[in-house]
């Protein structure tokens, strides 16, 4: 039970203690006018925006390695992406922005905010994944290959096996990012395993083989059984 308890400590942390800190400060920046319609660069007090978006980041730092470390690569990530979740939902929407200014003008340190803000997740979203490499279900089911190498091995590493694209680069997205198309050959297996299929399956009169068979349709062009001679 307090093993359990442990596991799930990462996941509490998040949704009710470190995310409703990081949407409180988020939530407290104001627009000129007075509203809530705000965010960390677009608002009276960027400086402070710019502070808040770095104790939330810190926290999810926190919590994402926590959860890494107790239950792997997943767990810290989705962790650490609640924390950011309660932060964003506290600032404004880009509607509410345009509607309160009246003009484009806004979207541009919109921009820059954005930009900001991913070049500092991009490397604790790394750090957070190389907390948990061996660790908790991910690292018992999914092991890199050749043991646990560094961060540029594998993102270096060919994401096609003998079985077609490795659950590891799957899982990362990266095989859809730099993964060429499959070789021929895994098309060629496929259809041979299709064959091999079409064979093993009985030959039912009236019937058509493979997944017509398997979902009961006639053929069309069969007879059907060959009727007993009259007497």
């Amino acid at each position: 039970m307090l093993q359990a308890t442990i596991k799930q400590l990462p996941w509490i942390l998040a949704l009710f203690v470190l995310g409703p800190i990081a949407g409180h400060l988020t939530g407290s920046l104001r627009a000129p006018d007075g509203s809530a319609q705000a965010t960390l660069l677009v608002s009276t007090a960027p400086a402070v925006g710019i502070l808040a978006g770095a104790v939330t980041l810190l926290f999810a730092l926190a919590v994402g390695v926590f959860a890494s470390h107790l239950n792997g690569c997943r767990s810290g990530l989705n962790a650490a992406g609640i924390v950011v979740a309660w932060a964003a939902a506290q600032t404004a929407t880009i509607d509410g922005i345009l509607r309160r200014t009246q003009s484009d003008a806004p979207l541009i340190a919109l921009a820059v905010e954005g930009l900001i803000f991913g070049l500092f997740a991009v490397p604790i979203a790394a750090i957070i994944w190389r907390a948990g490499l061996g660790k908790g279900q991910h690292g018992e089911l999914h092991p890199l290959p050749g043991g646990a190498p560094s961060m540029p091995a594998f993102m270096t590493a060919n994401p096609w096996g003998p079985k077609g694209l490795r659950d590891e680069h799957e899982s990362l997205g990266a095989g859809l990012v730099r993964a060429p198309h499959p070789p021929r050959r895994h098309r060629r297996d496929r259809r041979h395993r299709r064959r091999r299929l079409r064979r093993r399956l009985p030959r039912l009169p009236g019937h058509a083989q493979g997944p017509g068979h398997l979902r009961g349709r006639p053929r069309r062009h069969c007879r059907g059984p060959p009727r007993p001679p009259r007497r």
